[in-house]
């Protein structure tokens, strides 16, 4: 990495770029506070784990369906339009459970439809906001703006929680949903008069399923963008879970520091990300596969680490570096992706990421409960640790001789 990157401060002198960030972020914060309302309801409202479960599970199960196809679709469609489309199917929706509330006709299906509504529109929204950003920088303000968006991101899912926690306790859960409503107002607001040039389309004629084919056939010709996907879900397959269900029994019986210390090791691994997306943003990076598997094996090695002490100060500590090491892979990545990907597949390419970031993602539960069940908690974090950094090596070995973006790839078109 060089550092001869483009700063922060240029950003703001480029108006569609503004427009966007102040739109995203606040929505990012209504998002997380809604995150924290539905799951107090759907807790609240059923008595039963299970029908919990089923309410939970309306918040990813769009992935299956319309995951790869949001990708498509943002690829095909004026990437403007969808958003703001997007965000007024979201804030309808939304505004559903208050609207039912009022009315005493409040039930589970109704959150649970809210729920896979909002979920539906991520699959096309985000693809198409990130598949825009290139579009309206120059090259060399890539890097800057998208760490600086991801580490806004990443400051409203850190507060987020604690707000809507309070905002929950002195209120109630239909007024969180009120509040996220407005922040898609405020996304509206401030999509309407961006610019976003139109997609030049070479596909329209294909099929959908056919351009995601080969779609699929072009990501395994850039070695460094197939396997960093691959690994994105093997690896959030080991750790998701975990840190739902073994980091408040670490926190519990090993370290003595309850809830609160759960809630502190969360924030320190928020924190670390924070601070190494901003440092990430300063500078150039060039091989784009080496840093991001490094950042897998670094990882591993923080989470063995977490799983071995049984003092909490070193276990915060450990936290804030694989924190730290979670954005050597994310920002990387996202770069990964607007560097090597022409414009008219960009928003199928995200589209693979996040949909095999579900996949891990789901299996990850099932695979940290049998872990936990068999070894423990400290033990399941040095076995998973060992996985991330095997992770790491074997991608590293397997793009050796293809760190290096092929210069010929154009993202605009």
């Amino acid at each position: 990495m060089a550092h001869d990157q483009a700063g922060y401060k240029q950003l703001f002198t480029i108006p569609n770029y503004v427009l966007v960030w102040i739109g995203q972020t606040t929505a990012n914060f209504g998002d997380s506070l809604y995150q924290i309302a539905f799951f107090w309801l759907a807790y609240k409202m059923t008595n039963s784990s299970f029908v919990a479960g089923l309410v939970v599970l309306a918040t990813s199960a769009p992935y299956i369906f319309f995951g790869l196809l949001g990708g498509a679709y943002a690829d095909r469609w004026d990437r403007k339009r969808v958003m703001v489309y997007g965000d007024i199917i979201r804030l309808v929706s939304l505004l559903t459970v208050p609207f039912f509330y009022w009315l005493d006709l409040l039930h589970v299906w109704n959150l649970s439809i809210t729920a896979f509504v909002l979920s539906t529109v991520r699959c096309f929204f985000f693809p198409a906001m990130r598949a825009s950003l290139t579009s309206f920088m120059p090259k060399e303000l890539w890097s800057a703006g998208n760490s600086f968006m991801q580490a806004s991101f990443q400051l409203m899912r850190a507060i987020g929680p604690m707000i809507g926690g309070v905002l929950i306790a002195q209120t109630s859960a239909i007024f969180i949903y009120l509040i996220t409503a407005a922040s898609y107002v405020v996304s509206i607001l401030a999509l309407l008069p961006t610019k976003i040039p139109p997609i030049e389309k070479k596909n329209v004629h294909v099929s959908v399923f056919r351009d995601i084919y080969d779609t699929y056939l072009f990501v395994k010709t850039v070695r460094p963008l197939f396997w960093s996907i691959f690994f994105f879900g093997v690896g959030l397959c080991l750790i998701v879970g975990l840190d739902r269900l073994g980091l408040p029994i670490l926190s519990d019986q090993v370290w003595d520091m309850g809830s609160k210390g759960y809630g502190i090791i969360l924030s320190a691994f928020a924190v670390g990300n924070l601070l190494m997306t901003l440092l990430l943003g300063k500078v150039q990076i060039k091989k784009f596969a080496r840093v991001i598997f490094s950042g897998w094996a670094l990882w591993g090695v923080f989470y063995f680490l977490i799983g071995s002490t049984d003092m909490f100060v070193l276990a915060v500590g450990f936290a804030f570096l694989a924190g730290a090491a979670e954005s050597l892979i994310d920002m990387p990545q996202i770069l990964l992706v607007q560097n090597s990907v022409p414009n008219d597949r960009l928003g199928k390419v995200f589209s693979m990421q996040s949909t095999t970031a579900f996949i891990g993602e789901s299996g990850s539960s099932l695979l940290a409960g049998a872990l936990i069940g068999w070894l423990g908690a400290a033990d399941s974090y040095k076995v998973a640790g060992v996985g991330l950094i095997l992770c790491g090596v074997v991608g590293l070995w397997l793009t050796r001789t293809a760190h290096r973006v092929p210069s010929s790839v154009s993202t605009q078109g």
